[in-house]
């Protein structure tokens, strides 16, 4: 886990993919870690295997995966079979199953009120994944609010398309930034 937070101390964007066409951009760039947010059962193991070569360290949304079941089962064979470094999901009953696989774990909370995130906290506390990726990023009171609650290091992802929402989050206490804007993965501050 601390080799992934290193990362992100030296390079805090995470280039968030959704198809092959993506992987080959991100193969050769700056982001070392990389979100695959897409693709199917036959496309995203291949894309964990170009982007591993890479030197990239590489999570899957198994939540996103078409064909995939979002069941321990499927996590079993994801981290048996694609060998990502973690998982990024949901879905609360899926953090242990990943940790019990040696995988590192990235829980996904959706912001849309202050309720959700006030049970985003809770299953937070409940599941106890290694990094929570709060979405939309762009929230940067939000972030402070649930960096504040809770241990784990705090991921900003969705609708951020410029440096200064990248900037904005950072400052709120995300420990990086997930993004499919290919502009925003050259960031330098």
């Amino acid at each position: 886990m601390n080799n992934i937070i290193s990362q992100l101390d030296s390079f805090p964007i995470i280039a968030a993919l959704k198809d092959i066409e993506s992987v080959k951009i991100a193969m050769n760039t700056t982001p070392r870690v990389c979100f695959i947010l897409g693709g199917d059962i036959i496309s995203a193991p291949k894309m964990v295997k170009a982007l591993k070569i890479a030197g990239k360290k590489v999570f899957v949304h198994i939540d996103m995966i078409a064909g995939m079941g979002t069941d321990k089962a499927a996590v079993k064979y994801v981290a048996r079979a694609w060998k990502p470094d973690g998982i990024i999901t949901t879905r609360k009953n899926l953090i242990k199953c990943a940790k019990d696989e040696g995988l590192m774990t990235v829980q996904r909370i959706f912001l849309l009120d202050s309720t959700s995130i006030k049970s985003g906290i809770t299953m937070i506390n409940n599941s106890k994944p290694d990094i929570v990726e709060v979405v939309p990023g762009v929230i940067s009171k939000a972030i402070t609010e649930i960096k504040s609650s809770i241990h784990q290091q705090v991921i900003a992802g969705g609708m951020i398309t410029d440096i200064q929402e990248v900037k904005s989050a950072l400052k709120a206490g995300a420990k990086g930034i997930s993004t499919s804007s290919k502009e925003i993965w050259k960031y330098v501050e």
